[in-house]
């Protein structure tokens, strides 16, 4: 399988909001995520299947709609690394935006495959003021 496509299979199911088993069934159940320290999450988090999940369902109440724009996509070995550039109109507000303003990123993304499921995902998010 072509691991570029996989990922963004993955990146489109976000993007469209899928959640719980739709959401899932793209992991392995031993997945780990990191998120490194950024403005959202200043101390970086890291998040098993369950944590991914219900992080998913908090986003659909901070973001009313999201696109994300993939720059790049590289694969090495069964790690694939994409740059991304994101967009999300806020539903609430946010620092200086308000509900229905745009929160910008520009994200670099590894996911490690293991038999054609994630196994890892590192996230470096770079927001843009807000």
């Amino acid at each position: 399988m072509d691991l570029t496509l996989k990922a963004k299979e993955y990146i489109a199911a976000i993007e469209s909001g899928k959640t719980g088993t739709e959401l899932s069934s793209f992991f392995q159940n031993d997945v780990v995520q990191i998120e490194y320290p950024n403005r959202l999450s200043v101390r970086g988090t890291k998040r098993d299947i369950g944590a991914i999940l219900d992080s998913a369902e908090k986003v659909k109440k901070i973001i009313a709609r999201q696109q994300f724009i993939i720059r790049n996509a590289f694969v090495i070995n069964k790690t694939v690394i994409m740059e991304i550039d994101w967009s999300g109109k806020l539903a609430i507000a946010l620092g200086h935006l308000r509900a229905g303003e745009l929160l910008n990123a520009h994200f670099a993304m590894f996911l490690d495959y293991v038999n054609d499921k994630i196994a890892g995902v590192r996230s470096y998010d770079c927001f843009e003021s807000f």
